[in-house]
């Protein structure tokens, strides 16, 4: 499920999308939580492939700071952690107390990435930094491609994107650590506690 919202304060527009919000369904399996857990199989398309974590909370932090620094047309990003999903499923085996539960592999899904991009090079290098943000400003140059004929960007050759691959990875503890601070988790151990 994906849902975009668009907010609208002033003159400043921010779009959020909860792809990268942890939550149920955006985790692997996501029927594991709903009871899956129960059921004798985990099932995970590539243990290889990667994802940001976010936290509802984080989404929130980063919407209010877009609207309190953010002018218009810029695009704000978080630096996020990330984890392959390999990791994630053994934090979650160990948070939850089934470190036996079997996993299967089903291999990659049509239209399924190995990671996610959330800035291009050309975006990277037109980026500015803040302690926990990206944030880059429109691009306003003219679609006068011409002058490109005799003469490229260096800097874009250079540079990296940010993606779900080379930015910092957590570890199974720090990320069942993250995990144990969110709520629908929280109800998880509650329940089978019961």
């Amino acid at each position: 499920m994906l849902i975009t919202m668009q907010v609208t304060i002033g003159k400043a527009k921010v779009n959020l999308s909860d792809e990268n919000i942890m939550s149920p369904g955006n985790l692997p399996n996501g029927s594991f939580f709903n009871n899956g857990y129960k059921r004798p199989i985990i099932t995970i398309t590539d243990p290889n492939m990667t994802r940001f974590m976010m936290s509802l909370e984080d989404a929130v932090d980063l919407v209010l700071y877009a609207f309190k620094y953010g002018k218009n047309g810029e695009i704000f990003v978080q630096k996020s952690p990330a984890t392959d999903i390999q990791t994630l499923v053994n934090a979650l085996k160990k948070l939850l107390n089934i470190p036996k539960h079997l996993t299967k592999i089903i291999g990659t899904r049509h239209g399924e990435k190995l990671f996610e991009t959330l800035l291009s090079r050309e975006e990277m290098v037109r980026a500015k930094e803040s302690n926990n943000y990206y944030y880059i400003t429109p691009d306003i140059r003219d679609l006068n491609y011409t002058k490109f004929i005799d003469k490229g960007e260096k800097k874009i050759s250079k540079s990296s994107e940010y993606n779900s691959h080379n930015t910092y990875h957590l570890d199974i503890n720090k990320m069942q650590s993250l995990l144990t601070n969110q709520n629908f988790i929280k109800k998880i151990i509650k329940e089978k506690k019961v």
